[in-house]
């Protein structure tokens, strides 16, 4: 798409990755890692296309149902690409992870009580504030990697199981978050 995607990108893949909506790649990301690290069997896992519910085959509040033994989890998913608090005040400039609406929702000052596990996922990338700074920060990320004896794939897609490697991982249950 002529003007939006950057026609010099390394990768094409990463590219449309970048500009993947958060709970789109949140709920991706989560499927990966069911599948590859907790190792569970993709018909355990029930991932809605819609915001509420797939029509027709069941209406669930939270972003994914997923069945480890006897038991099925409601889970909550939130993906943050990183930012850098305070950057013109060059206090402390860290990339940090933000993930919101945990506890309330955003239209309403109910706490929120429809799943019981959160997975967010923080990727390492800068958001789209540092617009500049993307493909600077993946080519760091890639000769990190390499120097570690680690590979890296520029056009690795977020349902591989090596996206997870860009990956950080928070999982609690709902019950253990205290602030919004």
């Amino acid at each position: 798409m002529a003007g939006f995607l950057d026609p010099n990108a390394v990768s094409i893949e990463a590219e449309y990755t970048r500009y993947l909506d958060p709970d789109i790649l949140g709920r991706i990301v989560l499927k990966n890692f069911a599948i590859n690290v907790l190792g569970l069997e993709p018909r355990h896992i029930r991932i809605p296309v819609s915001r509420h519910g797939d029509v027709g085959n069941y209406k669930d509040l939270c972003d994914a149902g997923i069945r480890i033994g006897n038991r099925t989890y409601s889970v909550e998913t939130k993906c943050s690409r990183h930012t850098v608090a305070k950057r013109s005040r060059l206090v402390d400039p860290r990339p940090r992870w933000n993930f919101s609406k945990l506890l309330y929702s955003a239209r309403s000052k109910q706490e929120r009580s429809d799943y019981e596990l959160l997975f967010a996922v923080g990727i390492d990338s800068p958001g789209f504030e540092d617009s500049e700074g993307y493909w600077r920060h993946l080519h760091a990320l890639r000769k990190k990697h390499l120097s570690e004896g680690r590979p890296f794939d520029f056009s690795v897609w977020p349902h591989d199981a090596a996206f997870l490697t860009r990956c950080g991982f928070y999982i609690m249950p709902r019950v253990a978050i205290r602030v919004n």
